[in-house]
């Protein structure tokens, strides 16, 4: 995934890219620890990519002039309820 890719999409397109993501990323990780994955590489992978994408999301959020609070909730991939 590059980052001219991330950059034209918007901040729910960047959310469920990041939502998908972290879903593989728990994947690989319960993978490697049950000794079915044999590229242990992906991981590395999906953890740059991961990054990739959070980095973007917190430009695009930035332009809008959106809070730092709010970008945190909206960076974060579990919903908070005490906020």
């Amino acid at each position: 995934m590059k980052a001219s890719e991330l950059r034209a999409k918007d901040a729910g397109q960047l959310n469920a890219e990041l939502l998908e993501l972290l879903k593989a990323q728990f994947s690989l990780r319960m993978q490697i620890a049950t000794q079915q994955l044999s590229n242990t590489s992906q991981l590395g992978k999906v953890r740059k990519d991961i990054a990739r994408v959070r980095t973007t999301l917190n430009l695009v959020l930035r332009r809008r002039g959106i809070s730092l609070k709010l970008r945190r909730l909206a960076l974060s991939p579990r919903p908070r309820l005490g906020v």
